[in-house]
């Protein structure tokens, strides 16, 4: 199981460099972002506890959309 951060720094590395540069984030903050629906809807995918979210294809680093999955962390606060 990976924790918030690993979470996090997969689905920004997702992203298009131009759009989320690789600068310093808060982590923690933004898989919470994730799981709380401020990037767009996530859903559960019906296998496990394994949610995704749509990563558009504007924002991606392939141009294409993607669908980023992950298992959500029960990771102490």
């Amino acid at each position: 199981m990976n924790t918030k951060a690993e979470i996090a720094q997969e689905y920004i590395d997702l992203h298009n460099p131009n759009i989320a540069p690789h600068v310093e984030y808060d982590l923690e903050s933004i898989y919470e972002n994730i799981v709380n629906e401020v990037y767009g809807e996530t859903r559960e995918t019906g296998i496990g506890r394994f949610l995704e979210v749509e990563i558009g294809s504007h924002e991606s680093s392939t141009g294409n959309p993607v669908l980023f999955t992950f298992e959500p962390t029960a990771e102490a606060e």
